[in-house]
């Protein structure tokens, strides 16, 4: 019986379509094609890109985008029932000799020994030194905002793009600094993610108002309502500015 992955190649196959064809048209690389078909599924992103490019491909192919989601879940419940069911191998105990556990007996007694000598010893000392001047030092906590402007003044580029994002929902986000990839994966409501460039950023987002952002310290502009998928946004050093919040800028006018 064919896999999962193996059935959807099959249906591909019989239309003669490539997976770059796939790729072209619904702008999903062709690596995530590949290892859904290959039943790799550890290698796909989140829960809520795994289901998109899915149905992505189940509609180029021609097949029921619904049927094909329930068949990859049916597939995943049937793994991880499977794992369930796999006896854990146990571990023979190990059998310590005789000699070896006298050893390890009278190092402890050993090393007691010379612990309690040397506490002893601290004592005696403390007793006869004699204490000058005592000083209470203090040490003053860092408030939250202190530590965020330490962290910004610590990768803060002096030539180029710093961008921060604060994440509140669960968000699916892969970003690129100047054709590297820094970032891909799942962040949680609460994480925080500092990156720096000195010409782009290029970004996939699986959830665009999931999280808010700023460039240099300035706030931006929402990218999209929650849920929303954006592919391929391109902040540079040249349109970082039409990013920056209309309402920050409206401010720093009145202030001028």
């Amino acid at each position: 019986m064919n896999s999962f992955g193996q059935e959807l190649k099959k249906e591909r196959e019989l239309r003669g379509i490539s997976l770059k064809e796939i790729a072209d048209t619904t702008k999903i690389n062709i690596r995530y094609l590949r290892a859904l078909e290959e039943d790799n599924f550890d290698m796909l992103p989140g829960n809520f890109f795994i289901k998109s490019i899915i149905k992505a491909y189940a509609g180029y192919v021609g097949l029921d985008e619904e049927v094909i989601l329930d068949h990859f879940h049916h597939t995943i419940q049937t793994k991880k029932e499977e794992i369930k069911e796999q006896p854990r191998e146990e571990m023979p105990p190990i059998e310590v000799p005789r000699k070896f556990k006298l050893f390890l007996r009278t190092a402890g007694y050993f090393i007691i020994f010379i612990t309690a000598l040397v506490i002893i010893f601290i004592l005696v000392k403390s007793k006869k030194s004699v204490s000058i001047n005592e000083y209470t030092a203090t040490t003053a906590l860092l408030s939250p905002e202190d530590t965020h402007s330490l962290i910004l003044e610590s990768i803060n580029p002096s030539d180029g793009m710093l961008l921060e994002m604060t994440f509140h929902q669960e968000t699916w986000i892969e970003i690129f600094t100047d054709g590297n990839l820094y970032f891909t994966g799942l962040k949680q409501p609460g994480d925080q993610l500092f990156s720096t460039a000195e010409n782009e950023f290029l970004i996939h987002i699986g959830n665009a108002g999931g999280f808010t952002y700023s460039i240099n310290g300035i706030p931006g502009e929402p990218l999209g309502k929650p849920g929303q998928v954006i592919k391929n946004l391109r902040i540079t050093s040249k349109n970082h500015k039409q990013y920056f919040s209309k309402e920050k800028e409206t401010r720093s006018t009145i202030i001028l």
